[in-house]
């Protein structure tokens, strides 16, 4: 199962329960590259509220720590995207 997050990241929203327990570092690192592929591909609001909300469900799985350190992460790397700086404001 972990093998098959590896190659279809979008499905550890749905199996991350499945994982966590005894894969938890692995199932943060998928995680947090669905995070990353959904802000690359995120080019207007509507977007980028839903990266912000995988953002939260990230935040509730694995603690405020790894979540703040991914916001502060984008907040440097898409000040060109002052919409999206916005939302990312928006989460605590």
């Amino acid at each position: 199962m972990l093998q098959y997050c590896k190659s279809h990241i979008s499905s550890i929203k749905k199996l991350y329960p499945h994982l966590v327990e005894e894969y938890l570092e692995e199932t943060r690192e998928i995680y947090a590259k669905l995070i990353e592929v959904e802000a690359g591909q995120a080019t207007e609001r509507k977007m980028y509220k839903k990266v912000c909300k995988t953002i939260v469900e990230f935040n509730k799985i694995f603690g405020s720590q790894y979540a703040q350190n991914i916001i502060s992460d984008f907040k440097q790397k898409y000040v060109k995207k002052p919409a999206f700086i916005d939302e990312l404001g928006k989460l605590k």
